[in-house]
């Protein structure tokens, strides 16, 4: 494997990542306002309302709002909070969100558990 050229490509990755973007975003109370993040952040929130299992954009909207509201966060800082959360959440019950097949996942976990059940009865 060309480990020279892969570093090369992960590092400007990570580049292209931690580069700022700018959108409008209408948000509840709030309304319409530039909300600059990095690339990264925009990503995992654009995976966010993209997941088919999704909340939906204006529950997400209506989260990020009460984030701003409730922990004193601007637009900004409130929104990688609250992909953090999300995301994190999301990992820690199993679901990928970006390979988005939560049937096979839950089909697999199921399974997993069957198999452990019927081993620990020994049958």
């Amino acid at each position: 494997m060309l480990l020279t050229e892969i570093d090369f490509l992960m590092d400007l990755e990570r580049e292209l990542l931690l580069r700022k973007r700018t959108r409008i975003v209408d948000l509840p109370k709030t309304g319409r306002q530039p909300v600059e993040a990095y690339a990264l952040v925009w990503d995992w929130y654009d995976r966010l309302l993209t997941y088919r299992h999704s909340a939906g954009e204006d529950q997400i909207k209506r989260n990020w709002q009460a984030c701003m509201d409730e922990e004193g966060l601007n637009a900004a800082d409130a929104l990688v909070r609250l992909v953090y959360v999300y995301v994190e959440g999301a990992e820690r019950l199993g679901l990928d969100l970006v390979g988005d097949d939560v049937r096979l996942e839950v089909a697999q976990k199921h399974m997993a558990a069957w198999r452990k059940r019927r081993q620990e009865s020994g049958t």
